[in-house]
């Protein structure tokens, strides 16, 4: 299996720009420079990773369904969440969900995102 390899860029690609600070391009995991020190960032991004192996590959038709691709980003969400401060956790919940309800297209709420993020599995 491939060995994760981990760049911290400028930029990312268009299509990501403005939107995210990190992306998985398996092996390759990009992250944007001024995100370097952000280790629950890298543990996402490295949650999708190990989906992408556990998947045997698929990960990638996988994640154009909405159940699948919601299940993936809960699962990477809750890990970065794992990083975030005492003291920012509340922050970070409410942050983490809006991205879920509102960057990936899944037509869940905000509530409901925060919801499946507190949700013991």
């Amino acid at each position: 299996m491939f060995k994760v390899k981990i760049k911290y860029v400028d930029k990312l690609p268009n299509e990501f720009a403005g939107k995210f600070y990190g992306i998985p391009f398996f092996p390759v995991i990009k992250i944007l420079k001024e995100y370097k020190e952000d280790k629950g960032l890298l543990e996402h991004e490295l949650t999708h990773y190990k989906q992408y192996k556990r998947t045997l590959m698929f990960f990638e038709l996988l994640y154009s369904f909405k159940y699948f691709r919601l299940k993936f980003e809960v699962e990477a969400y809750k890990k970065q969440l794992e990083y975030c401060p005492d003291n920012l956790k509340e922050y970070c919940l409410d942050k983490f969900a809006e991205f879920i309800s509102t960057k990936y297209k899944l037509n869940i709420s905000k509530e409901k995102a925060k919801h499946l993020l507190v949700e013991q599995n």
